[in-house]
């Protein structure tokens, strides 16, 4: 993917995860029912890991120079898959 379409979409993934959050915090605050914030919690946190893990982790592993500190200290830490030969 071409680096300035690959920075135009983390932006805007990286956009919705934060609406997304902060509408679970928005309904906490307005005092709804621990029932309806944990099924809707539930449900924005399906969606945002679907936009991470489906969007946001292949743009960084394509371009890791785009990728925060954090992302890129947690691989250096993960284990090399081995390919069969």
């Amino acid at each position: 993917m071409d680096r300035a379409i690959a920075e135009k979409i983390l932006s805007a993934a990286n956009e919705c995860s934060r609406k997304i959050d902060e509408s679970v915090g928005l309904l906490r605050k307005m005092g709804h029912n621990n029932e309806e914030l944990a099924t809707y919690g539930k449900y924005a946190g399906k969606v945002m890991s679907g936009i991470f893990q489906n969007i946001t982790a292949p743009i960084y592993e394509e371009h890791p120079d785009l990728a925060p500190d954090w992302y890129r200290q947690m691989n250096e830490k993960r284990p090399t898959r081995r390919t069969k030969e």
